[in-house]
C-alpha cells in the first residue's frame, strides 16, 4: 500500500537532514570536530521526524479510509435510490399492462350480460366470470403496490355470507371435480346471514384457501363453514381431507414465495394481509396424513338482511341509445381497439356522438381540424403519451386549447400528474356509464364557465 501523498515530504526532510549532518561530521567540518554527539542528536532528530511523519501518515490514511467509506455509503445509497425508482417504474408499468386487458374483459362481459334473451345457465356463467375478473382487479391493486401510492381503502358493503360462499364454490367446482374432490358448504345454526365488509376481498381470502385445499387433496372433501364465534365475530373455515402439513412448515406458511407445489407461494400471505387489514387473523391446524383446517376470524358488524341486494337480482342494464345530443362529438383517444369500442358504446347509450383515434398524434391533428365537445384520453400510448398530448393541446390557440380533457386509464394512481398536465378529470378503467356521463358533463360545464 502506498503512503498518502502528504506524508512523503515529512519523511524525506528529516532523512535528508540526518544524512547531510553525517556527511559533515565525517569530513571534520562540523564545529567541535567530535561527530559522535552530533550523530546522536541527528538520530534523535531523525527519529522525532519519523514519528511525526508516521503520525501524519496515520492521520492521512484514516482520513482516506473515512473518505472511501463515505463514498461507498453514498454510492450504495444512490444505487438503492435508483433501484427503488426502477422498481416503482416496473410495478407501475406491470400494473398498467395487466389492468388494461383485464378492464377490457370486464367491459366486454358487461356488454354480454346486457344482451337480452341469454339462457339462464349462460348468464350465470358470464356473471361468475365477470365477478372473478373484478375480483382479480382488486387483487392486482393489493398485490402490485407501487411505493408511495395510497393503499386502496376497504369497502363497507352489506353482503350475505351464504351467497359469498356459493360464489366461491361456483368458481372452483370444476377444479375440485378434476381432482375427484367434493365441495361442501355449511352455515352454523344461529349465524347471522348478513354482514358488512369488503365482499371482493373476503371472497378472495376464501378463494385462496379453498384453492389451496383442492391442490393438496385428491379424491376427498373440501368443506367451507361459516359461524359466529363467542365474541360476535365472523369465522370462516376451510378444512380438507388431504395430506396435511408437517409441523415445521406451519410457521412459514404465510411467508411470501414459499414453495407451494405448483402455486405462486403468495396466496396465503395475501389472505393474512387482507385479514389483518380487516382487524382479523388466520389460524391453521394440520398434521401429516390428517388434512388441514384454516380459519379466518373477521370482526365485522352485522346488518339487516333487507339491506343486502338480492343475489338473483338481474344485472343493471345499460339504457338503450338515447336521442343524439346536439353539438360536436366526443373524441375517444386510446391505442387499444377494445377500449375504444367499450367507451364508444357507453357514449352512444348516453346520446353522445363520438369519433376515435388510435394515437395521440392523430388526435391532436383532429382537434386542430374540427371542434369537439371533449376528449377522453388514455395516458399510456406508444409514441406521444396522454400527458404530453394534453400539454400540447392546452398550448393550442382558441377553443381547442380550452377543450375538456378527461383521463380514462387503467393506471389507478396518477391524478396529480394528470391535473398538472391540464386534464379536467381522472377515470379508472373499467368505467361505469353513470360515472363517465357525470364526469363528462361536469367537465364540459366547468370549461363553459368564464375563467
Amino acid at each position: 500500500m502506498s503512503l498518502p501523498r502528504p506524508a512523503w515530504p515529512l519523511l524525506l526532510l528529516p532523512a535528508a537532514a540526518a544524512l547531510g549532518g553525517v556527511g559533515l561530521a565525517a569530513a571534520g567540518l562540523w564545529p567541535g570536530g567530535d561527530a559522535a554527539p552530533i550523530l546522536s542528536g541527528l538520530v534523535l532528530l531523525q527519529a522525532a521526524g519519523a514519528l511525526g511523519a508516521a503520525w501524519a501518515w496515520r492521520r492521512s490514511a484514516r482520513k482516506a479510509t473515512e473518505d472511501l467509506a463515505e463514498c461507498t455509503r453514498l454510492a450504495e445509497a444512490e444505487a438503492r435510490r435508483r433501484a427503488d425508482g426502477l422498481r416503482t417504474q416496473m410495478l407501475s408499468t406491470a400494473a398498467h399492462e395487466v389492468r388494461t386487458p383485464l378492464s377490457g374483459i370486464v367491459g366486454l362481459l358487461e356488454l354480454v350480460l346486457d344482451q337480452p334473451g341469454l339462457p339462464p345457465a349462460v348468464r350465470a356463467d358470464v356473471t361468475a366470470s365477470r365477478r372473478a375478473a373484478s375480483d382479480l382487479m382488486t387483487v392486482l391493486r393489493d398485490l402490485i403496490e407501487v411505493p408511495g401510492a395510497a393503499q386502496p381503502p376497504l369497502a363497507a358493503l352489506p353482503f350475505r355470507i351464504d351467497d359469498l360462499m356459493e360464489q366461491v364454490v361456483a368458481l372452483l367446482r370444476a377444479r375440485a371435480s378434476a381432482r375427484g374432490n367434493r365441495l361442501a358448504v355449511a352455515v352454523a345454526v344461529g349465524t347471522p346471514p348478513a354482514w358488512r365488509g369488503d365482499p371482493p376481498r373476503i371472497r378472495q381470502i376464501l378463494t385462496n384457501m379453498v384453492a389451496n385445499a383442492i391442490r393438496f387433496t385428491e379424491g376427498g372433501e373440501v368443506r367451507i363453514e361459516a359461524r359466529q364465534n363467542a365474541q360476535g365475530a365472523l369465522e370462516l373455515s376451510v378444512s380438507d381431507t388431504g395430506r396435511g402439513i408437517a409441523a415445521e412448515r406451519v410457521a412459514s406458511l404465510f411467508d411470501r414465495f414459499q414453495d407451494s407445489d405448483g402455486g405462486t407461494g403468495l396466496g396465503l400471505s395475501i389472505c393474512r394481509d387482507l385479514a389483518a387489514r380487516m382487524g382479523g387473523r388466520i389460524e391453521v391446524h394440520s398434521a401429516p396424513g390428517r388434512g388441514s383446517s384454516f380459519t379466518v376470524t373477521l370482526p365485522l358488524p352485522q346488518v339487516a338482511e333487507a339491506l343486502v341486494p338480492g343475489a338473483d337480482a338481474p344485472p343493471e342494464r345499460l339504457p338503450p341509445p338515447g336521442p343524439l345530443r346536439a353539438g360536436p362529438p366526443v373524441l375517444v383517444v386510446d391505442d387499444v381497439s377494445v377500449n375504444r369500442r367499450l367507451i364508444g358504446t357507453l357514449l352512444a347509450r348516453a346520446g353522445y356522438a363520438h369519433e376515435d383515434a388510435a394515437d395521440a398524434a392523430t388526435a391532436l391533428e383532429m382537434v386542430a381540424a374540427r371542434p369537439y365537445a371533449a376528449v377522453l384520453m388514455d395516458l399510456h400510448m406508444p409514441g406521444l403519451d396522454g400527458l404530453e398530448a394534453t400539454r400540447r393541446l392546452r398550448a393550442m390557440p382558441g377553443a381547442a386549447g380550452r377543450l375538456p380533457v378527461l383521463a380514462v386509464t387503467a393506471q389507478a394512481e396518477g391524478w396529480e400528474a394528470a391535473r398538472a398536465a391540464g386534464m379536467d378529470a381522472y377515470l379508472v378503467k373499467p368505467v361505469a356509464m353513470a360515472e363517465l356521463v357525470r364526469a363528462l358533463e361536469e367537465a364540459i360545464r366547468a370549461r363553459a364557465q368564464p375563467s
